[in-house]
């Protein structure tokens, strides 16, 4: 998976901010008084403003005239456009991976599960969970579809930790995620696919309950 690193003063701004609206530093309805980041991080308002455009941009923030820019919640129409991109992506990343896969790839993938298994933390879940996506594009191999699926799962991250925070049942994950091995193990890319939209699909459902 691409890391994304600041490589300028606004970007370093934007990153701040989005971290603190995706880890929930910064709720839902709370403003975002550039006077304050200012004055917090340090810099002037111009990479602030910078930074508040592109968190409007991705639907993190509204901005309202006179009022300054808030946090806004997640909105049904972008989780489900979202997920119709990712599951596409998903989708061709599976297949690719097929093609490719050798036994070590299954192994990458089995021991990333026991690791997700064992682990607690919202955070530490939700990067594990990113992780094991990233391998499956990994080994897929293509050089055209991992920053399209690199990009559409690092929009998606404010969605996936409302996932975890809501799931009742972890242990559907893990079982969820051993057939998926299991299948692609046994090379059956129909059941590789269809058991990992299925459960994209579910997850929506949790996402916007």
């Amino acid at each position: 998976m691409i890391k994304w690193e600041p490589t300028s003063l606004a970007e370093s701004v934007y990153s701040e901010l989005r971290n603190k609206i995706i880890s929930e530093n910064l709720k839902p309805g709370d403003r975002l008084k550039e006077q304050a980041i200012s004055e917090e991080m340090g810099v002037s308002r111009t990479p602030i403003r910078d930074a508040i455009k592109r968190l409007a941009d991705e639907r993190l923030v509204e901005i309202v005239p006179r009022c300054g820019a808030r946090v806004i919640p997640i909105q049904k129409d972008d989780v489900e456009q979202l997920y119709d991109v990712l599951l596409n992506l998903e989708e061709q990343a599976i297949r690719g991976a097929l093609h490719h896969a050798k036994s070590a790839d299954i192994s990458k993938l089995r021991t990333a599960l026991v690791k997700l298994r064992g682990l607690t933390g919202l955070e530490n879940i939700v990067e594990a969970d990113v992780a094991f996506h990233g391998i499956i594009c990994d080994i897929c191999d293509n050089e055209i579809l991992t920053p399209l699926f690199d990009y559409a799962v690092d929009r998606g991250l404010r969605y996936r930790r409302e996932y975890f925070k809501k799931l009742d049942n972890p242990a559907e994950l893990v079982k969820t995620y051993g057939d998926f091995i299991d299948a692609m193990e046994q090379g059956d890319e129909t059941l590789a696919v269809i058991t990992m939209k299925r459960f994209l699909r579910e997850q929506q459902k949790v996402i916007l309950a």
